[in-house]
């Protein structure tokens, strides 16, 4: 459940950040008559994103014991990969995603276009969606279904509440160390997916054959991830240097 509310904290948050800098931008701008088609692509986006929740456990019904275990652990190292991708965006684009998300509601609303602005907020809310969906799918597969729902709906109401209070204008809210912690706790996790993905890859029989023994190849694994996520983490802590003479 902690693990739930810890994913779908933070992903439900970033997408209420973009949601807050598109609503705040059409406010600034006088558009507020663009407001419906914003709306209009959050909503269509959470449904997706649940329609893709359900599809996927729908799926892992039907699978078999053994496919099932390869299965869980592709889906456990694709939930790894995604943990430092995810992590390794926002810190290198996190800074400049305002300036890119202004940039392409200016060039829509110039245009008159309320599709533009349905597929902006559309795609975000969606890939945040999906981010979150296959995160706690992969983390699905060691816990219950409600401990898991009540870990998701802790998770969304909290960012959404912080979403709130940071869009009426309150300053108390660190929302780098947020996004700090929460990144580091994350790339923890993505360690151990990695030792849990590889363990139901070996029960599956993928590596039978070699050599090494499981917990060998458990702890090169997690060990490969760890130096990974430490290499992204101090790159994307460096300081920018100003391209200026």
């Amino acid at each position: 459940m902690t693990t739930a509310a810890l994913i779908s904290l933070r992903e439900t948050f970033e997408a209420s950040l973009i949601v807050c800098v598109m609503l705040a931008f059409l406010e600034r701008s006088k558009r507020q008559n663009f407001a419906p088609a914003l709306w209009m692509g959050v909503g269509t986006g959470i449904v997706f994103s649940i329609l893709l929740a359900w599809l996927m456990q729908m799926y892992a019904t039907t699978l078999g014991a053994e496919v099932k275990e390869l299965y869980e652990g592709i889906m456990m190292l694709i939930a790894a990969g995604l943990l430092l991708w995810m992590i390794g965006w926002m810190a290198m684009s996190g800074r400049s995603m305002k300036m890119h998300i202004e940039k392409n509601m200016a060039a829509h609303i110039a245009g008159g276009s309320a599709l533009g602005i349905f597929l902006l907020s559309f795609t975000s809310t969606a890939r945040e969606g999906t981010e979150m969906v296959l995160l706690i799918n992969a983390t699905l597969f060691t816990s219950t279904n409600i401990h898991t729902l009540a870990g998701v709906g802790i998770g969304v109401t909290a960012a959404l509440a912080v979403a709130a209070l940071l869009f009426r204008g309150s300053r108390r809210i660190p929302v780098r160390l947020f996004f700090a912690v929460t990144g580091v706790v994350l790339l923890v996790l993505g360690v151990w997916l990695t030792i849990q993905g590889i363990g139901e890859l070996q029960e599956a029989g993928v590596f039978t054959g070699y050599e090494v023994t499981p917990s060998v190849l458990q702890v090169l694994g997690g060990t490969a991830y760890a130096s990974v996520a430490a290499c992204i983490w101090q790159l994307t802590r460096r300081p920018r240097t100003s391209s200026a003479a």
